[in-house]
C-alpha cells in the first residue's frame, strides 16, 4: 500500500538561504549607515545667536566688483553740438 508524502513548505536549503539572504542585507545596510554619517561637530563657542525679530525682509548681497558691457558700440556726431 502507498503512504502519501507530504511536500515539506521550507526545506533546509531554503531556509539557510533566506537566512544568508537576511543576514546580508543587514549587515549591507548597517554598513551604508556607518559609511554615510551626516553629523557634523561644531565647537560650541563658534556658534552665534540673535532673537528673532519681526520686521521687512531685505534680501540684498553687498559685493565689490567691475562691471564691463558685453558689446561696445560708439557713437559718433558729424557735427559738434548735434
Amino acid at each position: 500500500m502507498d503512504r502519501k508524502i507530504e511536500k515539506k513548505k521550507f526545506g533546509t536549503k531554503q531556509v539557510v538561504a533566506l537566512g544568508g539572504v537576511t543576514l546580508f542585507l543587514l549587515l549591507a545596510f548597517l554598513s551604508f549607515q556607518l559609511v554615510n554619517k551626516k553629523v557634523y561637530k561644531l565647537d560650541p563657542s563658534k556658534i552665534s545667536t540673535r532673537e528673532v525679530v519681526s520686521g521687512e525682509f531685505q534680501n540684498m548681497i553687498l559685493i565689490e566688483g567691475n562691471i564691463e558691457p558685453i558689446d561696445l558700440v560708439l557713437v559718433n556726431t558729424l557735427e559738434g553740438g548735434t
